[in-house]
């Protein structure tokens, strides 16, 4: 094979590396996602309320995304980055786990207002 050459191109392996960590990063998150499904969901069917069963639903819906900021998050260090650019994209990535969280809490305090609403109003 002589056309190819004898050593690739730095971003190849940053690339690689970075598949490779956002990957791992979604294996451990499928972890977790079958850990709350077990652990959590028998506690919640020891309890009367629903609002454990919205909040483990969100979790578990959030858990993949979650993953993948974690995975990039992680890789910036493989990549020869600039200050500048390297506190931008670590910037995105809070805005949008710091938006996934508040969205979370959003939706179970929706969707517990709506179940326990009905009941108090007279």
């Amino acid at each position: 094979m002589s056309g190819l050459p004898n050593e690739w191109p730095a971003w190849v392996s940053s690339l690689v590396w970075t598949l490779i960590t956002v990957g791992l990063s979604s294996v451990v998150c499928v972890a977790i996602r079958v850990f709350l499904a077990r652990r959590l969901v028998l506690l919640a069917t020891k309890t009367r309320g629903d609002w454990d069963d919205v909040l483990i639903r969100e979790l578990k819906r959030r858990l993949p995304f979650w993953g993948l900021l974690v995975g990039l998050w992680v890789s910036l260090d493989y990549w020869p980055l600039q200050a500048r650019w390297s506190v931008l994209i670590t910037r995105v990535l809070s805005t949008l786990a710091i938006a996934s969280v508040t969205l979370l809490v959003a939706t179970v305090a929706t969707r517990v207002v709506a179940a326990y609403g009905p009941r108090v109003s007279p």
